[in-house]
């Protein structure tokens, strides 16, 4: 079933991010989108299985795994939460794999959820390493072609030192609005509406805006920054569309 495949990769996907982005940038981080979304998907996996345990278990995999290489990658092979969290993960696969239909390729499951914490943890370590300030990774790097991001960073930082210190949270959530309105419009019409990088870059977009509207500390309407954020996204997604065609 299509829909079965399309809901256990999404939910392996977005537990591995939720685990490397808690690790990178702590619980209060947008990562909670990443766990929101986590269990959306396996609420649908559990309504499409007709299976209560296979769906626990695959869901318990799914986390521990990701929990495993986040945690291996911080503090070593050897250290205990990440051997406690891979043999957790061991067993709910094995529990899975024992209430699965026999056709299941309960292996090719496990690699699922196995790479998808990989590339997920490996991913954010790399870009950390590269980082300067949150959410720059890939984009600092100067080239004769391409000039968009670093100058979008440079004047950020200007931005934030004008909003002074009693505005330095809202301006994280400001800077998580406009990150994630790029990202959501450009995969929106890249990808299509339902695609997951899109929705999770709209919901982290909503999550930037709700919470920072209980710290922002300014004369302009918080919802008008939103919609000013959108509005500009919206345009060049839709213009570089229609250029396209």
């Amino acid at each position: 079933d299509d829909n079965i495949v399309r809901h256990l990769s999404r939910m392996a996907r977005n537990a591995a991010w939720g685990a490397a982005n808690e690790r990178a940038f702590g619980k209060k981080s947008d990562a909670q989108v990443d766990w929101e979304m986590t269990q959306f998907h396996a609420e649908k996996l559990k309504a499409l299985l007709h299976n209560d345990e296979l769906a626990h278990n695959l869901k318990w995999a799914a986390f521990n795994y990701a929990w495993a290489t986040t945690n291996m990658q911080a503090y070593g092979s050897d250290h205990s939460e990440g051997r406690q969290s891979k043999q957790q993960a061991d067993e709910h696969m094995a529990s899975a794999t024992r209430v699965a239909p026999k056709s299941w390729p309960m292996e090719d499951v496990q690699q699922l959820f196995w790479n998808a914490a990989w590339g997920a943890t490996n991913s954010r370590v790399h870009k950390l390493a590269r980082m300067t300030d949150f959410q720059y990774s890939l984009f600092h790097k100067k080239s004769e072609d391409r000039q968009d991001w670093p100058r979008y960073h440079e004047y950020s930082k200007k931005v934030k030192a004008q909003l002074g210190q009693k505005n330095a949270e809202a301006y994280e959530h400001i800077d998580g609005m406009l990150v994630n309105a790029a990202w959501g419009a450009a995969n929106e019409r890249w990808y299509g509406k339902h695609s997951n990088s899109a929705v999770m870059h709209w919901k982290k977009f909503d999550y930037h805006f709700e919470t920072g509207r209980d710290v922002y500390k300014g004369p302009v309407e918080w919802s008008d920054i939103r919609e000013m954020i959108s509005g500009a996204c919206w345009g060049a997604a839709n213009e570089r569309v229609i250029r396209s065609v």
